[in-house]
């Protein structure tokens, strides 16, 4: 990997810590800027359907911290 793309994944943003770890919502938002908001589930977790997030994060308690409203 590059320094660049170093750079785009270092554990800098706020929404690191809702991602739980996951860095594709860095090239998410280098390819559509400004398309999700910061907390949409749709950009944290891209691989995994929002109501199965949805699900999995009301059994924590954490649902309130996420949006789940498709950006379209």
């Amino acid at each position: 990997m590059t320094n660049w793309g170093f750079d785009i994944i270092k554990p800098d943003k706020p929404q690191d810590k809702l991602a739980r770890g996951g860095k594709m919502h860095h090239l998410l938002d280098i390819a559509f800027p400004k398309f999700y908001k910061d907390n949409s589930v749709w950009k944290l977790f891209p691989f995994t359907t929002p109501g199965e997030i949805k699900r999995i994060f009301e059994k924590q308690g954490v649902a309130g911290k996420y949006d789940f409203s498709s950006p379209l």
